[in-house]
């Protein structure tokens, strides 16, 4: 498809050097603290990542014919919509209305990736259910553990309760995404980045609830770095698992 692929890769390139800036720019306040004991923020790092987020929502907003699917192309529009404005509040220090788009946007997203779901269950017991009661008890395991050791000692923190109750929207999502891999509601190569993307989301989001409630010392200059190092990749690969990338695809 050398339409696609023309208009993909340019912007995949300049996303690319846009993202090692950020990277260069977050990770350098490690060397001033190590150094000084002291650090900034810097705030081009943080006009990139806004510009970062447009862009990516862009790719999202124009795949036109080449989505899989009028349903999939307005479905992800809505989720990136969310995320923008999630990521304008949070530019704003805006967190609340911030984590409630990003709620917003996980539930689009499960409504997209757990297409199948339901027929799979009618269908009676087999190993694919199996497989989908798994992950959902291994990801809800995970998240108690995460919760317990990292933010339950904090929750004093007046950011715990919204924390705690975007964890629950973001672990739906993480297995809505495995989910969409195992029924194949998704073309196969769709379905992988879109598994993917959310995983590295989770990552990306556990970052974020750290940056919320850590004190502003190494460890908060480390988890505030790790953020976009998952971050950009998990939305990339979101918003490319909506273009259909193999003949045939779509409707």
């Amino acid at each position: 498809m050398p339409t696609l692929k023309n208009k993909i890769i340019p912007t995949l390139t300049g996303i690319g050097c846009l993202w090692l800036v950020v990277q260069w720019l977050d990770w350098s306040r490690l060397l001033s603290f190590e150094a000084t004991g002291r650090w900034e923020e810097y705030l081009l790092s943080r006009q990139i990542k806004l510009l970062l987020s447009v862009i990516v929502a862009v790719l999202v907003w124009t795949t036109g014919k080449a989505a899989l699917s009028v349903r999939d192309r307005w479905l992800m529009r809505g989720a990136f919509s969310a995320i923008v404005g999630a990521d304008v509040v949070f530019f704003l220090n805006n967190y609340y209305i911030g984590i409630g788009l990003f709620s917003l946007a996980q539930m689009v997203l499960i409504v997209r990736h757990v297409s199948g779901v339901a027929a799979m269950v009618q269908r009676g017991w087999s190993g694919n259910v199996l497989r989908l009661l798994l992950a959902a008890g291994s990801i809800g395991i995970v998240n108690f553990v995460l919760l317990k050791l990292l933010f339950v000692p904090q929750a004093a923190n007046p950011m715990f309760p919204m924390i705690t109750g975007y964890s629950f929207f973001l672990c739906c999502s993480l297995w809505a995404g495995i989910a969409s891999n195992i029924t194949g509601c998704l073309p196969k190569v769709n379905t992988r980045m879109a598994a993917i993307g959310v995983g590295i989301l989770y990552l990306g989001d556990l970052t974020v609830g750290l940056n919320l409630i850590l004190p502003h010392a190494k460890s908060y200059v480390i988890s505030t770095s790790l953020t976009w190092l998952f971050y950009l990749p998990s939305i990339l690969l979101l918003a490319l698992s909506g273009y259909r990338w193999e003949r045939g695809q779509g409707s």
